[in-house]
């Protein structure tokens, strides 16, 4: 089982661990929710259904007979979350055109040459298994241990060190193309068209051959503006402990929104 010792959080800053807006006033933009501390099961408990709180009723599950994921107990910042350790669960389709904004508390682990392209989520029918056309986030074949967040087909965003929980985000539409980034950072942007197109394909969280916690996922069916995608940032990192991550100039590093 890998190692998700973490570091000392640092004293400096408060743990309040709950923030007083929520994605439930973004009502219907939402798309899915999925929270690992609205997970009712003991630690160590299989996880064979994990609820969306959008009020969709995207529930994501656990294919038939395949091995669930289990709460995995304080593996983020002292906050139980669910560990997929080889396990993957099916997040239904979300019907989603243009445009979409994805956002995410995870601590993957680094991953080795024999184990590439280890797909921790895809929407829609992205990931490798086919055309990426919603966001999606797995291993570099040609740099094992890192992470990258693609969109649509025009490759890969933003790589990083999956040695530390984080938390990421991806934004796209045919408009303005796409931005991507982690713990509340300038992101990276790109205007070419992703070819984001409507796609039949389910979706999923996980892998057969990679190891993520997962603490939250947010989709949203809107390119969120930068006002709110900040707000939606200062909510997760205050929620799960990890203002430390967001730059001294974010707007909710001090104060949840």
């Amino acid at each position: 089982m890998p190692n998700f010792s973490m570091q000392p959080y640092p004293s400096a800053v408060a743990i309040t661990g709950r923030a007083s807006w929520t994605p439930a006033a973004l009502e219907s933009d939402v798309a899915l929710w999925l929270d690992a501390r609205s997970v009712t099961s003991s630690p160590g408990a299989p996880v064979s259904v994990w609820p969306d709180r959008s009020g969709h009723g995207r529930d994501v599950s656990s294919p038939q007979g395949a091995v669930a994921p289990v709460v995995g107990s304080k593996l983020l910042q002292g906050h139980d979350a669910l560990l997929f350790d080889g396990t993957e669960m099916t997040v239904p389709n979300l019907g989603n055109d243009l445009p979409l904004s994805a956002f995410w508390v995870a601590f993957p682990q680094p991953q080795t040459s024999s184990v590439p392209y280890p797909s921790y989520f895809y929407v829609d029918g992205s990931g490798l298994r086919s055309d990426a056309r919603k966001p999606m986030m797995n291993g570099l074949r040609d740099q094992p241990g890192r992470c990258t967040l693609w969109v649509g087909t025009v490759g890969h965003t933003v790589s990083f060190d999956p040695d530390s929980p984080h938390l990421g985000m991806v934004r796209s539409d045919l408009t303005h193309g796409y931005a991507a980034g982690v713990n509340g950072e300038a992101p990276n942007t790109k205007t070419q068209s992703p070819g984001l197109d409507p796609s039949s394909g389910m979706g999923g969280i996980g892998s057969s051959s990679g190891t993520c916690a997962w603490g939250e996922f947010l989709v949203l069916s809107v390119r969120t503006d930068a006002q709110t995608t900040q707000r939606i940032e200062g909510y997760l990192a205050h929620r799960w402990n990890l203002q430390s991550l967001l730059p001294v100039d974010h707007p909710h590093r001090g104060k949840a929104p």
